[in-house]
């Protein structure tokens, strides 16, 4: 066995081979559970709002795995905001496109 100096340093980073949730993303399972909540929130907001984040969250749900855990509870307006919800979300997805669009919907 060598040494790192004898080969000439260390093996290059393989971070990119690294599983999202390692890094703090959720996984696809949990995304579409995430995801399903804030469009049983979208359903209870007016409708032209209800309609923009339809057209968001519907074909990103598309992509994903059926969603798990928590998704099925029944949700009230006074639960949570769903600007705020999604505010929340998005440190923790990865998708470069999802991730832009919903940061355009909870822009001011």
């Amino acid at each position: 066995m060598t040494s790192d100096e004898e080969t000439g340093g260390s093996p290059p980073c393989l971070a990119c081979e690294m599983d999202e949730a390692y890094a703090g993303y959720l996984p696809p399972d949990e995304l579409a559970t995430a995801l399903t909540r804030l469009m049983r929130l979208a359903d209870l907001a007016p409708d032209a709002v209800r309609a923009r984040w339809r057209a968001v969250l519907q074909p990103a749900l598309a992509r994903l795995p059926q969603p798990v855990g928590p998704a099925a509870t029944a949700i009230s307006p006074a639960d949570v905001d769903l600007v705020e919800a999604a505010r929340k979300l998005l440190p923790r997805i990865a998708d470069d496109r999802l991730h832009a669009t919903l940061k355009a919907l909870v822009q001011p």
